[in-house]
């Protein structure tokens, strides 16, 4: 009984949280300081969030079908390789920003 309430404690936390982190994306791009591209990734970013926070079912399901023992490491798992996608994204885009510029 105390275990159902922590877990729907929690899941409120991470609603708060998640919506939280999106009106702060949501700010931060009405104010245009952040470009298209960015936004989406973002934006994109904190639904999937908001959507694990509210289903975390589907967390134990994926993890299930993909062999990994924990839900937490299916978690973080593909939140590394998200932001590592993104990582690597901002990389080729500083690069071409740089021959640019040794261009001028």
């Amino acid at each position: 009984m105390i275990q159902e309430g922590l877990s729907v404690l929690f899941r409120i936390l991470l609603l708060a949280g998640s919506i939280g982190t999106a009106s702060f994306f949501l700010r931060k791009i009405r104010k245009a300081k952040i470009q298209i591209y960015d936004e989406i990734f973002w934006l994109m970013f904190s639904a999937i969030l908001i959507v694990l926070s509210v289903f975390p079912e589907v967390l134990s399901f994926f993890s299930g079908w993909l062999g990994i023992q924990s839900p937490a490491n299916f978690l973080f798992l593909v939140i590394i390789f998200l932001l590592l996608i993104h990582q690597f994204s901002l990389t080729i885009r500083i690069s071409m920003l740089e021959n640019k510029l040794n261009l001028l």
